[in-house]
């Protein structure tokens, strides 16, 4: 399947580098889809995305000289150079970490544009996007000769009585209906991530396995301190998300066992919590990075509820002078 995203996809996701563009890289690379990108589109998304961050970086540039004159005395603000974010915008493609393919600017799908244009036919959006609506059109024909076509687009000149619910327009459900293969169109990337979004199929015996045997010292610890033995398979629930990396899932995840009391003293209800995380490569079936978030006793006696704790403390970096921000994902697909 090819997945074309529209320019005002491209520009609202950051290159897809938002937490919803993670989440499609993900989903693409799990069902061997291609993102398919028009010449057109590149150089559009290339143009406007320069534009909005140099922007960016000249009002942060101004806003930061009116704080300094008020407080006499600032941090320094480091900002990408003009020449930086020039490099960054024109790698943007570079390394999407997904399959991509280059749809080049024909003379076919130019003469199908303007044939279009001249005929006044959908997608007939704002006139000054009409032919390059009209090359995206065309270059979605050209792809939907090799495999299934989703484009995704907000523009309204595409849909049937320019109303996303009512579907493609008529002459361009006409012209995507004579082969074997099939285009469906979407108004925004929710939409499409709703349809081909799974949940994570993770080995849920491998990761409880792979937990206790790193942390099997701390756990038997706080059973033998506390006199109790865990009973029968544990309960295990996980929440899975998307990572600035479409390869990896990040796993949060929760343990559970019934405890029972081996000191004699007739306590009950006993309950062994532990907390973890760790990060999956679905490719490989295997986890890696696995960290104890903490262990917990809770049970009854004669006093009431009581609740043991073994908090772990996860170690973190010691910072001088300033720190250096970077960009993390964390998007939930359970």
């Amino acid at each position: 399947m090819y997945i074309v995203l529209d320019t005002n996809i491209w520009y609202a996701e950051l290159g897809l580098s938002s937490a919803r563009g993670a989440a499609l890289k993900y989903f693409a690379n799990q069902k061997g889809a291609v993102i398919a990108l028009p010449e057109v589109i590149k150089r559009e998304v290339i143009f406007n995305l320069r534009k909005s961050l140099n922007e960016a970086r000249g009002n942060i540039d101004k806003n930061h000289t009116t704080l300094l004159s008020v407080f006499g005395r600032l941090k320094e603000v480091v900002l990408p150079t003009p020449d930086e974010i020039d490099d960054k915008v024109n790698a943007l493609f570079d390394d999407l970490g997904v399959k991509l393919a280059d749809v080049p600017f024909t003379l076919q799908s130019a003469e199908r544009a303007l044939s279009a244009v001249i005929a006044g036919e959908p997608p007939n959006g704002p006139k000054d996007q009409q032919f390059k609506d009209s090359v995206v059109w065309a270059d979605c024909l050209e792809l939907l000769e090799r495999d299934h076509v989703a484009l995704v687009t907000a523009d309204k000149g595409f849909y049937s009585g320019r109303n996303y619910h009512s579907g493609l327009a008529p002459n361009l459900r006409a012209g995507s209906d004579m082969g074997e293969n099939e285009l469906t169109i979407y108004p925004s990337l929710n939409d499409l991530l709703e349809k081909i979004t799974e949940p994570a199929q993770l080995n849920h015996e491998a990761l409880v396995h792979q937990f206790l045997v790193e942390t099997r010292e701390s756990v038997d610890n706080m059973l033998e301190r506390n006199g109790f033995a865990i009973e029968g398979d544990p309960t295990l629930q996980t929440a899975s998300f998307v990572t600035e990396d479409p390869r990896a899932l990040y796993v949060d995840f929760q343990i559970t066992y019934n405890a029972s009391d081996k000191s004699g003293a007739g306590r009950t209800n006993g309950i062994l919590t532990l907390k973890g995380d760790a990060m999956y490569d679905p490719g490989t079936n295997a986890f890696s990075n696995i960290r104890n978030k903490g262990e917990e006793l809770t049970f009854k006696d004669e006093d009431g509820e009581q609740n043991k704790r073994n908090v772990v403390l996860l170690a973190g970096n010691v910072v001088i002078g300033h720190r250096t921000v970077e960009h993390t994902i964390r998007h939930e697909i359970d």
